[in-house]
């Protein structure tokens, strides 16, 4: 029997988590922590996205998977329990705070303490991302669990300092700082100059953009929704209302796109040119305009002119991509 390659196993694990999070998305919601999130969990720890770094590594919590997702999402993600997708709905004249992410162009509504809501605007592919986001998240929640306590069930001396630290919510700075840094990258398996740069990071986008809680409050509170899961099930959930249903059942968003690329068309006058519609994500439209960097031969005295001759040309050297 021919050996399972690495791609083979990526594109099974691809397709696994769509099946599931399709499945889910029918029934109107699901639990992390349940069989169909660790289903998800499952799928998404065979494809080992590149962002996720070091997410199957039971020892450590992963950093910069960290800054990417929470750049990502709402803030304040890690102290609700309580999840729900809509079709796009106009919650402005509400009293519910309107967050969007910095990285992401999503509107979310924070419903209350424990709640809250992302407005579908995207289609399917929105949907999965928030939810392998999310998977991802809960992962680390569960790694972090671990490491919260002894091998006598009691908490450690690193989480009984964090908890006082966020508790008494003060601004450390200097060697008070420095000290508390250190224990967190104990609690968290890392390198101290890891957890510094980490904590900086999201200290700068806190501080400019109110984008996140700090670290210290986000490992906080990621640890505290696990062990209120463990203690009061108080499952983290998420529910898709039925209105998103409907929309995604009746490819609303699917028919717009169709109808706004037919009119640009028709506008510059292209109806009549043979055409070729690129359709992906953002990010596999830059990843093809932009892939001469791993191919580029710096001998060469120009590169090519147009894209044809670009993407010609990149099939001609497919042996240089690795």
């Amino acid at each position: 029997m021919q050996e399972t390659t690495r791609a083979h196993k990526a594109r099974l694990a691809i397709r696994t988590f769509k099946i599931v999070a399709d499945a889910l998305f029918l029934r109107g919601s699901y639990t992390l922590g349940g069989k169909s999130g660790r289903a998800l969990e499952d799928a998404l720890r065979t494809l080992s996205p590149e962002i996720y770094g070091s997410m199957n590594d039971p020892k450590s919590i992963e950093l910069k998977g960290l800054e990417y997702i929470l750049d990502r999402l709402p803030r304040g993600i890690e102290e609700c329990h309580r999840f729900v997708l809509t079709a796009k709905e106009d919650l402005d004249g509400t009293s519910f705070e309107k967050i969007q992410p910095p990285k992401r162009r999503r509107i979310s509504y924070r419903v209350s303490e424990n709640e809250m809501c992302f407005v579908i605007t995207r289609g399917s592919s929105e949907i999965y991302d928030i939810l392998t986001h999310m998977t991802f998240l809960y992962l680390e929640a569960k790694k972090l669990h671990e490491r919260m306590r002894d091998d006598s069930g009691n908490p450690t001396k690193e989480w009984r300092e964090l908890e006082k630290i966020v508790g008494s919510g003060a601004d450390l700075s200097g060697k008070d700082l420095d000290r508390a840094i250190w224990s967190l990258s104990v609690l968290l398996g890392r390198p101290y100059h890891e957890t510094k740069e980490t904590y900086e990071y999201f200290e700068n986008s806190r501080t400019k953009t109110n984008a996140n809680n700090g670290l210290f409050s986000i490992v906080y509170n990621l640890g505290k929704r696990l062990e209120d899961e463990r203690e009061n099930h108080d499952m983290v959930t998420i529910y898709f209302t039925p209105s998103l249903i409907d929309v995604m059942l009746h490819q609303v968003y699917c028919k717009r796109w169709a109808a706004s690329i037919k009119d640009a068309i028709w506008n510059l006058g292209l109806q009549n040119r043979p055409l070729h519609i690129i359709s992906a994500n953002m990010h596999s439209v830059l990843n093809l305009l932009y892939g001469y960097g791993a191919v580029k031969d710096e001998q060469k005295k120009k590169d090519s002119e147009e894209l044809y001759n670009f993407i010609q040309d990149m099939s001609d050297e497919a042996g240089l991509i690795k």
